[in-house]
């Protein structure tokens, strides 16, 4: 996964929800390997 500071370049600007998305994408791809057969992925924004 990409560091933070990548992300922030890519992005612009660092704010509270771009951290968060960070953290819970690190912490989805961290569990997600433990599924065997994933068939859909939920992306949910405001």
């Amino acid at each position: 996964m990409k560091k933070l500071d990548e992300i922030v370049k890519f992005h612009g600007h660092i704010c509270p929800r771009l951290v968060l998305g960070y953290r819970v994408s690190a912490f989805a791809l961290k569990n997600l390997g433990k599924v065997k057969k994933l068939r859909y992925i939920c992306d949910v924004k405001e």
